[in-house]
């Protein structure tokens, strides 16, 4: 069940017209302040699943950090050993290390950049949520359950309970937007992207295998 799923009703409608026309407006800002406990709920969920993709990022950095290690000592024994065909392939798969490391790094910013709105987004709801309590702890009369919502049935304009209420509407909808946002996949064409990358590499390679070459040449000097 998608976030704000019943919530979705009042999100996209006119909430200070529906409060006209209810039967009961204290048991719409109940059900708001409900939807709103869900929303929490689910902007945790959502949270607790980026936190636990920044610590698979961070394992695999550091995996395909000791591969490269280890992959650049294979191209500095194939370079003593005047092996340069070994040299070249050891170092390509040093780099692609490298760049798995570099694309790592870019989605753990990401996430922890998520992270971080999340944690401001949940406190926004909050606050919501204890607006909404504080008015459904107040005193209700006993003759309308329009008085105990705050709402007066003959006033020409919206109550002040109606106004807070579509207020807290307001904000619902944009966390919702940023929610969606948040779970959402990113996808792109990215074989362009991939051929000039696989071009760098190349003279990468080369660059490093010089660079190798002339500090053995250095040392044995």
């Amino acid at each position: 069940m998608g976030l704000f799923t019943r919530a979705s009703d009042i999100v996209h409608a006119n909430l200070n017209a529906m409060l006209d026309k209810a039967e009961d407006p204290h048991k719409m800002l109940r059900l708001t302040a409900e939807e709103i406990e869900e929303a929490i709920d689910e902007a945790r969920q959502v949270s607790a699943r980026h936190i636990s993709a920044c610590k698979q990022s961070q394992r695999e950095q550091q995996q395909h950090q000791r591969a490269a290690d280890r992959w650049e000592q294979k191209a500095r024994l194939a370079v003593a050993a005047d092996d340069d065909a070994k040299a070249r392939h050891a170092l390509a798969r040093k780099h692609a290390c490298d760049a798995s490391i570099s694309q790592l790094q870019q989605n753990l910013t990401q996430h922890e950049e998520t992270l971080a709105r999340l944690e401001q987004d949940i406190s926004r709801l909050q606050q919501i949520r204890g607006e909404a309590q504080r008015r459904l702890a107040r005193p209700q009369p006993q003759n309308s359950a329009r008085s105990a919502a705050g709402i007066t049935i003959n006033s020409p304009s919206p109550s002040a309970n109606a106004a807070e209420l579509d207020r807290m509407q307001q904000n619902i909808e944009q966390l919702h937007t940023r929610l969606n946002r948040y779970t959402a996949s990113d996808s792109a064409n990215q074989t362009v992207a991939e051929a000039f990358k696989t071009l760098q590499r190349d003279e990468a390679v080369e660059t490093e295998l010089t660079q190798l070459k002339q500090q053995r040449a250095d040392v044995s000097a």
